[in-house]
């Protein structure tokens, strides 16, 4: 007997690949801004788990990675021009940080209409990762949120097996990844529109 999938309706975009379970367990953290650590082990769960941060960001959010490219930012880059729509209509110091490792600024291309239209709102730096700033990629929202990576091939991201954490309200632990989002941040210079 073949089972059916169930379909899930979710408040965040495109949950596929999200089983229902998976998925309510995520929103009502998110909604609830709960203390409760949540695994992934697939890419699907990461990009649900990432939009689920993003949209519920209301100061700021920060983003560490290696690259911008698909299959992971193209899912969620609906909620981070919401975001940015949001947070430039309602003004004050609200942000969306980005640092991208230069090595794969290929991956530029993807954010650089936002960052454009967005641009009072959206700020990306880039750096060449060495050995001395090697970190784990993460996404911070509002210093109290996280979803933390963990390093992975290549080979295990075309086969969207991605692991990581993410909580909706471990403050201590978002706060030291805030920290060193800063001070990574801080002495990076960022990259500009390009003049065409």
């Amino acid at each position: 007997m073949v089972e059916k999938t169930k379909k899930v309706n979710s408040i965040f975009d495109n949950p596929q690949g999200v089983d229902e379970e998976y998925c309510q367990i995520v929103e009502e953290a998110a909604i609830k801004g709960e203390n409760l650590e949540i695994p992934n082990s697939t890419l699907d769960h990461a990009v649900f788990l990432s939009q689920a941060l993003i949209s519920v960001a209301s100061d700021n959010i920060k983003i560490l990675t290696g690259e911008l490219n698909s299959p992971y930012y193209e899912r969620v880059e609906n909620q981070l021009e919401a975001v940015a729509e949001r947070f430039n209509k309602e003004g004050g110091n609200k942000e969306i940080r980005i640092v991208i490792w230069e090595k794969e600024s290929d991956g530029h291309g993807k954010i650089r209409n936002l960052r454009n239209k967005y641009s009072d709102v959206i700020k990306v730096k880039s750096a060449e990762q060495s050995e001395e700033n090697v970190a784990a990629h993460f996404l911070v929202s509002d210093s109290v949120r996280y979803r933390l990576e963990e390093p992975h091939t290549k080979r295990e991201l075309e086969k969207k097996e991605v692991r990581g954490r993410a909580n909706f309200h471990d403050v201590n632990t978002a706060s030291i990844l805030n920290d060193r989002f800063d001070e990574i941040w801080d002495v990076l210079e960022e990259v500009k529109e390009e003049v065409k």
